[in-house]
């Protein structure tokens, strides 16, 4: 959206305050890379920046349409479909980052009523943290927000090792929708979409701390199956060091 790719460390809003936040309203982040370019397809896309290979803080930052995230259109935040998912799988996209290599902060922001379109590792916030790295957060909201694509959350597409960290505090997840939008080779696994309403591939240590996740829709689910949670997608025992919550409220949409 500002910053396709950047080595340098990132500060965005740190001039700014809740009162007077950077605002992106109707911004289309869109790819044009080829068929078959694998590595230009996992490079990442954000709102605010695609590919951050330093350590990021962005505060105070508001990324939001004026139509309703189902309104818009498949192209909106990355999505492949205009150029066929099973050929282009493009990955790590998220509202305000695509892809941090290193430590990402975030403070005060919004993202709302934005679609956000991917093979796979998206999120409202960002789509995934590399390695053992941490990913911290406080006072988020998402709202109405729409995410179709595998492995995504509310706030974090995915953590990478059981070595990264995830802290999330005074935020909430509230009115979005989680697709069922698989685009891996047809087969029981390729199937299933493991979305969650904070994180969709979830991996190493988890921390919440007063958070509101509210009146949320996934459409991943059948007579004897559910591939998505309202908390977490994917979560094995051998994946988590540890998952640890206070203050956790979470209201079911009427049907769910």
């Amino acid at each position: 959206g500002l910053l396709g790719l950047t080595a340098a460390q990132g500060k965005v809003g740190e001039a700014t305050h809740a009162e007077n936040p950077v605002t992106l309203s109707d911004v289309t982040v869109t790819t044009d890379a080829a068929v078959g370019n694998s590595f230009a397809n996992t490079r990442g896309l954000g709102g605010v920046i695609g590919r951050a290979e330093s350590a990021i803080s962005i505060k105070h930052v508001s990324y939001e349409s004026t139509k309703a995230a189902a309104a818009e259109s498949s192209t909106y935040l990355g999505s492949i479909k205009s150029l066929g998912q099973a050929a282009v799988r493009y990955m790590y996209v998220g509202g305000m980052v695509g892809y941090g290599a290193e430590s990402m902060t975030f403070d005060d922001c919004r993202v709302l009523k934005v679609r956000i379109a991917a093979c796979e590792y998206s999120g409202g916030i960002a789509g995934q943290i590399y390695k053992n790295k941490a990913f911290t957060a406080n006072n988020i909201r998402v709202k109405g927000i729409q995410i179709d694509g595998a492995y995504s959350g509310g706030v974090l597409g995915g953590t990478d090792v059981t070595g990264n960290t995830f802290v999330l505090s005074n935020s909430s997840i509230a009115d979005s929708a989680f697709k069922t939008k698989p685009c891996w080779t047809p087969s029981p696994e390729g199937a299933r979409t493991y979305s969650g309403g904070i994180i969709g591939d979830t991996k190493g240590t988890i921390r919440l701390s007063n958070i509101l996740v509210s009146k949320n829709e996934f459409t991943d689910k059948g007579i004897d199956h559910f591939y998505q949670g309202q908390l977490f997608g994917d979560v094995a025992p051998q994946d988590i060091n540890g998952i640890y919550a206070s203050g956790l409220d979470v209201q079911l949409k009427s049907g769910q």
